[in-house]
């Protein structure tokens, strides 16, 4: 019953993530529409067919390996909290991540961590797809046969020198 009752709160949050990957990555919500998980397991998360709940999460540097290479994640940030900022090393940007903001990137391309939590509870969600859901979907063949290697761990070279980012101090 309490599973029923959390995913019945986080449909509405689901659909509106479903019509933004639809109105801004219509190809994207055309593939993942053509994936099938079972018919008698209702699709609780809109277009995505999982989600991860993070309670005050940080993270170190990582790549997301299990995850589409050509797919997006969309992390929705929630609570009352100071700092757990979006870090991406390789772009030398920092996302001051607010309440109830929506960041997407590609999960599995960009080598992202989290700073500290410096006050309160941040919760987040986190919409993605893992590629054994592409690998196993007989569908869509442009999907099934993807054959695409890239070496995420040098990314041309980018992380040949790891930048460590820090959130400037105030003035």
């Amino acid at each position: 019953r309490c599973v029923d009752n959390l995913l019945n709160t986080l449909q509405p949050l689901s659909n509106s993530i479903s019509r933004i990957v639809n109105q801004h990555y219509e190809h994207y919500y055309t593939k993942l529409s053509k994936l099938i998980w079972d018919p008698f397991i209702p699709r609780s998360f809109g277009i995505f067919l999982m989600i991860a709940l993070n309670f005050n999460v940080i993270s170190n540097y990582h790549w997301n390996n299990n995850d589409d290479s050509n797919g997006l994640c969309f992390v929705i940030a929630l609570g009352d909290f100071e700092g757990g900022e979006l870090c991406f090393s390789q772009l030398e940007i920092i996302v001051e991540l607010k309440p109830g903001q929506v960041v997407t990137f590609p999960f599995k391309l960009l080598l992202h961590a989290n700073l500290l939590i410096t006050r309160g509870i941040r919760f987040s969600i986190v919409s993605y797809v893992s590629k054994g859901f592409f690998l196993k979907n007989t569908k869509d063949t442009e999907i099934t046969n993807t054959n695409n290697h890239q070496d995420f761990f040098n990314a041309k070279n980018l992380n040949l020198k790891l930048t460590s980012l820090r959130k400037p101090k105030s003035l």
